[in-house]
Parts: structure tokens; C-alpha cells; sequence
């Protein structure tokens, strides 16, 4: 009865406000909305939802291993240390500017200057050619130039699986996996296949953007790798909203936002 009503008052709306004149009246609740539901949240860790997580996994964990690949320069490493300094952090960054600074910002994280992929091998890495460094460096090719409208440098760096990785360091589990790698999110999760199937990283923050256009993952790839062992939600600055069964139109939204997967049972 109630979803009847609204879809009247749905149609209602399209034939009152359905108009080119409205068009920026409709954008800014389009926007508005959006907001509301976690995207386009990225003006601060509080506004993203990622503070809000950080406490909500971490805060009365007796010493939790946190993996934080595409660490940049440490601010969201210095978060969890705020949050829980009995963390254990293993921080990875690739970009050697970005690196020096992730090491002086947070002393005491184990740090990796590599880049985190499906597989063991070398790739370029994308960046401004006026201000390397940058929260933009990718391995995909064109979000510098194509997204970000700029001229782009290169420099090779190395990339490692998370199974090798854990493996090498004697990491048995992951409390919290947070990925911000500008589009090769998929890539990250596909090389800890061995890690997901034995239930070893408890929760997973990763970042789903316009990246995701050029690096041709859909959400519907994430859903189908992690919906079988995991819970998935969008994050909002005080919570989350369940992203449990798979909706395009709604899931399939390429502007800035935080999943999270959490292990079922746990």
C-alpha cells in the first residue's frame, strides 16, 4: 500500500517538476540527496564516515593489526594511532615523495614504499607533473590527465600482492583493511583472494569513485567478490546504510564514497 502511494507521488513529482526550467532545482535535491546517502563526502575524514569507523572497529581492540594501503602521507594512520595507539599499522605507499612524508608523519609504522595489486610486477604510476605527491598518484592510466584535466608524470614502481605480503610478515588476520588506491581497489582485493577465503581480514573500508570508470570495475564486480562472505555498507559520517542486495542504479554511482565489508559471524 505505502510503496503504491509513493510511486504516485513519484509520478506526480516527475510531471510537476519534470520541467528544463526546474533543472537546477532538481540538481541541488539531487546533490542534497547524495549527500544524505555517502557520497560525495570527502571534504574530511569526519564527513566521509571514516572517523566515525575508525572507532567504531578499533577503539577497544587489544592491539589490532590495521593495513592501510595508499597510506599517502599517514593522516588517516594517524587517525587509528589517535583512536587506538596499541594499533599495529603496516602503511604502503609507492610514490617516493609521498613515502618520505608518510614516514616522518607517523615514527613507529611498519612502512612499505610499494604499491598493492593482484599480482607480483611493475607498473607506472600516474601523477601532476607540477605537484608530484599528490592524493591523485594512480596506477590507472588517464585519471590524471583525462579526470583531472592536467599534465601527468610517470614513474615506475613495484607492486605486491596482499597474500605475499601477509604471508612474508606472518600476518595471520586483518582487523581493518582500508584501501585508497584511486581505482585499483578491485585489483588490491582480487590479489588477497587467499586471505578472504580463510575469513582472515575482519572489515574492509575502500574507496568507490569516477576512478572505477576508467579502470573498468563495476560495483557489481565488489558485490560478487565480497558479498558471499561479507556484509557491505556505505559509510556516512555517523553510521552506515546495509548495501546488501545488489540495485545498479542506486550501487552504480561513480563519485566519491566509502564501502565497507564486514565479515559475517564476526
Amino acid at each position: 500500500m505505502l510503496e503504491a502511494i509513493f510511486r504516485r507521488v513519484e509520478d506526480l513529482w516527475a510531471w510537476a517538476f519534470g520541467r528544463p526550467a526546474l533543472r537546477k532545482f532538481n540538481l541541488a535535491l539531487f546533490r542534497l540527496g547524495a549527500h544524505g546517502l555517502g557520497l560525495l563526502n570527502n571534504r574530511s575524514l569526519v564527513l566521509s564516515g571514516e572517523a566515525w569507523l575508525i572507532r567504531h572497529v578499533l577503539h577497544d581492540r587489544e592491539a589490532p593489526i590495521v593495513f592501510d594501503v595508499g597510506a599517502h602521507e599517514g593522516r588517516w594512520s594517524e587517525r587509528v594511532l589517535r583512536c587506538n595507539p596499541r594499533s599495529r599499522i603496516f602503511a604502503f605507499e609507492p610514490h617516493r615523495l609521498s613515502y618520505a612524508r608518510l614516514v616522518e608523519c607517523v615514527p613507529g609504522v611498519r612502512t612499505f614504499n610499494v604499491a598493492v595489486g593482484e599480482r607480483r610486477e611493475q607498473l607506472p604510476l600516474h601523477d601532476y607533473a607540477d605537484r608530484p605527491g599528490s592524493s591523485h598518484a594512480s596506477l590507472v592510466d588517464g585519471v590524471i590527465e583525462r579526470l583531472n584535466k592536467a599534465e601527468a608524470m610517470i614513474q615506475h614502481v613495484e607492486v605486491l600482492p596482499l597474500d605475499e605480503i601477509a604471508g612474508d610478515a606472518g600476518v595471520k588476520k586483518i582487523d581493518l583493511l582500508k584501501i585508497d588506491v584511486e581505482g585499483m581497489e578491485l585489483a588490491v582485493l582480487r590479489g588477497a583472494r587467499r586471505l578472504l577465503a580463510e575469513d582472515a581480514v575482519k572489515c574492509i573500508q575502500f574507496e568507490f569513485n569516477e576512478m572505477n570508470v576508467l579502470s573498468r570495475s563495476l560495483f557489481a564486480d565488489f558485490h560478487a567478490l565480497l558479498a558471499p562472505r561479507f556484509r557491505l555498507y556505505r559509510l556516512l559520517p555517523h553510521g552506515w546504510l546495509p548495501l546488501d542486495d545488489y540495485i545498479p542504479w542506486l550501487h552504480e554511482q561513480f563519485v566519491y564514497q566509502n564501502i565497507v565489508a564486514v565479515l559475517k559471524d564476526s
